[in-house]
């Protein structure tokens, strides 16, 4: 599985509002948004034999809007459309997401600047899902 395909998987999941993956493909985001990232699946369960039968997705959904209310009414729908769900990726059996606690607050970003407005805000969720692959 690759980190494209499970970020595609994942975006068809979150409904509202925009949502971007792996990047941001516009200089002008429409906010307010989420970005859903996701490294390379690593080995998390062997076999006997050491072959490797699972592995854990770690995925990140950043989300980016110009007051904390925004933010947390995105970052409640964003939960709601995770948490639980299981994310179809051809070729692969993927388990339930599972949030995952990060501690980190609502965040001012000072590197961008949006005109007509000043500095953007966001809040970074993390997610965790296992994943084997389907015989064939």
């Amino acid at each position: 599985m690759t980190a494209a395909a499970l970020t595609a998987a994942l975006e068809g999941l979150v409904d509202w509002p925009t949502v971007y993956s792996g990047n941001l493909s516009s200089e002008n985001p429409e906010y307010p948004y989420v970005l859903v990232t996701a490294g390379f699946p690593q080995a998390s369960e062997r076999s006997h034999a050491r072959t490797v039968q699972a592995r854990e997705a770690r995925i990140r959904t950043t989300i980016a809007g110009f007051t904390q209310d925004s933010i947390l009414q995105v970052a409640g729908a964003v939960v709601d459309s995770l948490e639980g769900a299981r994310p179809v990726v051809p070729g692969w059996s993927v388990g339930r997401i599972e949030g995952v606690p990060n501690g980190q607050p609502i965040q001012t970003d000072d590197d961008v600047v949006v005109p007509n407005f000043g500095h953007p805000m966001y809040l970074v969720l993390d997610w965790v899902a296992t994943a084997s692959q389907l015989p064939g």
